[in-house]
């Protein structure tokens, strides 16, 4: 998307305020979460390469009516944080703390997915699908990631934010760069062809152990991770739906 049509989307985000209408929160069997609202809305037809424009737009009209809890005061990331993640569109939010820990910045970035991921009755498709494009459709459901990472710095083009860079630990030596991993230990770096990234199930395993995560604590076990690894760091995420409750 082009920096004018960010600044567009931007604006609706800054206006945007209100509850949340009910809902309900699930993780269905490939550890995505999504909200589930009493009412359907339709999910828009966009590019099988990218969120369009007209795609985000209309999703965020209609966004701002069922989740201002959790997207006011966003921005929209143009691109797809990884890239690989080209049928999500992310929004993003700095953290701001006191001035004694200026030092220690955060991101809340939100994403969702706006393709369509099949399995719905044809009275449910607003338009089919071509070539190219996705189908629209009518849909109670909004599937979403939330999370917290630590961050570097932001990038700007004229006053707006396009890109951002997350904070690396320096204890967290195995996040590396999937093009150097046949140069590490292979028990300590699992490559997965199949994804064309790493496996880093074991480090996660080591940090909850660290941090007392059990199954006490965090009741929705290995069906979703409250901790995980992503863009060279470790992010926390969340089965909410308010930036509230989050931060």
């Amino acid at each position: 998307m082009e920096l004018i049509q960010i600044e567009e989307l931007n604006k609706i985000l800054s206006s945007i305020s209100g509850q949340n209408r009910p809902h309900e929160i699930f993780v269905d069997n490939l550890h995505t979460a999504f909200l589930e609202f009493e009412e359907n809305f339709i999910l828009p037809s966009t590019s099988v390469y990218e969120i369009d424009f007209s795609a985000a737009k209309e999703f965020l009209l209609q966004a701002e009516q069922l989740i201002p809890e959790l997207i006011q005061g966003c921005n929209v990331l143009p691109i797809p944080k990884p890239k690989k993640n080209s049928n999500q569109l992310f929004l993003v939010k700095e953290i701001h703390f006191s001035e004694e820990n200026q030092n220690k910045k955060f991101i809340f970035v939100v994403s969702f997915i706006l393709t369509y991921l099949g399995g719905a009755p044809n009275s449910m498709i607003v338009k089919q699908p071509v070539q190219g494009k996705t189908a629209a459709v009518r849909t109670r459901r909004i599937y979403f990631l939330a999370r917290i990472l630590p961050l570097e710095s932001l990038e700007f083009q004229n006053d707006v934010l396009v890109d951002f860079l997350t904070r690396r630990y320096k204890e967290t030596e195995f996040m590396i760069d999937v093009d150097s991993v046949s140069s590490y230990n292979k028990s300590q770096h699992t490559y997965s062809e199949l994804f064309d990234d790493v496996d880093y199930s074991k480090q996660i395993s080591m940090i909850h152990s660290i941090l007392n995560i059990n199954k006490e604590i965090w009741k929705p076990g290995k069906v979703f991770e409250p901790i995980d690894v992503e863009l060279h760091t470790i992010s926390s995420r969340f089965l909410e739906s308010s930036q509230e409750r989050i931060f």
